[in-house]
């Protein structure tokens, strides 16, 4: 039997639609057995711990002068997340989306919550209309058939 750590803040109410059971990126909302703080725990491979503030913006350069190990969020269209390392610098975008690494006794760079994509917009949405181009210069009977082409 282990020490039973208690909690030392309430669990984020938006940390169930980060670590969402099914996700590709096999998020768990665990509690810190050092800080007593909510983490998410990332179960593929190697595990590891995130804090579950989204770090984006103006955000994004503190965590690099405090040498915090990020991961990017990438949201699929079905919904789902995943993580994808970042090295240093490299494969850092200042619209991204980010978690940074968990470390016990310091306080989480951000406290920004996860909010998903609104379900009405279709991720890679295309709309196809209907064009006609009437051709003059063929003589062609199909030539003046629809086309699609795409806005």
């Amino acid at each position: 039997m282990g020490v039973k750590v208690k909690p030392k803040e309430r669990k984020p109410p938006w940390l169930h639609r980060l670590c969402a059971d099914g996700a590709g990126a096999m998020l768990r909302d665990v509690l810190c057995q050092g800080c007593g703080r909510y983490v998410c725990q990332c179960r593929d491979g190697v595990w590891e711990a995130w804090d579950p503030g989204v770090v984006s913006g103006g955000d994004l350069p503190v965590a690099i002068v405090l040498r915090r190990p990020l991961t990017r969020i990438v949201r699929h269209p079905d919904g789902q997340v995943s993580l994808r390392d970042v090295c240093g610098v490299h494969g850092l975008d200042p619209q991204g989306e980010y978690l940074t690494g968990h470390c016990c006794g310091l306080t989480p760079v951000s406290t920004r919550p996860y909010k998903p994509h609104n379900r009405k917009v279709k991720a890679g949405r295309m709309d196809w209309p209907d064009v006609t181009y009437p051709s003059t210069l063929s003589k062609d009977p199909w030539a003046a058939d629809m086309e699609r082409t795409l806005i």
